[in-house]
């Protein structure tokens, strides 16, 4: 069953800008860091007018100042198995790489959290994800050895992403998108996570 359920008519999740890389080229050519374009996976912030239904999503499930962005992954496209912890803290002995990879990733997409520690991260924030269109065969996440299929548009997955073991992959024809919400939880989410019943919001 799904954390949370989202109804209502929902933007076209085309409509978004790519965001910025923040890797410099030249960087990425020293260390031999593949581009957000070269492996297809793009995160893109939502359009504040054509968009703002997305981003009232993250209020409604209860998180605040959260941080939201278009998780476009296309035919082809993997991540590997990992834990958002292990991408924190990268085992490159090399001081330049770590510096440069930390201050620009600190625990992946989650820019705006890059003022809090680690440890500030894993004790404060939650992220969901948001199914922007219905499941496709083909479209898999796996979450600790668990398979997660038969989605529908508007189903909202929590997992704990501080040592959840996940990744995902597009075998399909099909891109899969979704909305990737993370923020600081609130009364509302503690309220939705203990909750026995399916919350539904709507926009």
């Amino acid at each position: 069953m799904p954390w949370a359920r989202v109804k209502g008519d929902f933007p076209d999740w085309r409509l978004h800008k790519p965001v910025e890389d923040r890797i410099p080229e030249h960087i990425r050519k020293k260390f031999n860091i593949p581009s957000m374009a070269s492996h297809k996976l793009w995160f893109a912030e939502p359009d504040p007018v054509k968009q703002a239904k997305f981003l009232e999503i993250p209020r409604l499930l209860g998180f605040a100042d959260a941080y939201t962005t278009v998780n476009v992954q296309h035919p082809g496209q993997t991540t590997a198995l990992h834990t958002d912890k292990e991408q924190s803290n990268f085992p490159d002995e090399n001081k330049q790489f770590k510096r440069i990879l930390k201050k620009a990733y600190k625990l992946g997409t989650d820019r705006p959290f890059g003022h809090m520690s680690n440890e500030e991260q894993y004790d404060k924030l939650e992220r969901c994800f948001v199914f922007l269109q219905d499941h496709q065969p083909g479209h898999v996440i796996i979450l600790d050895g668990e398979y997660v299929t038969d989605w529908r548009r508007g189903d909202v997955l929590w997992f704990d992403w501080r040592d959840c073991v996940h990744a995902t992959c597009n075998v399909s024809h099909e891109i899969r998108p979704l909305l990737q919400v993370m923020g600081h939880r609130t009364d509302k989410w503690r309220d939705i996570h203990g909750s026995s019943r399916l919350t539904e919001i709507e926009i």
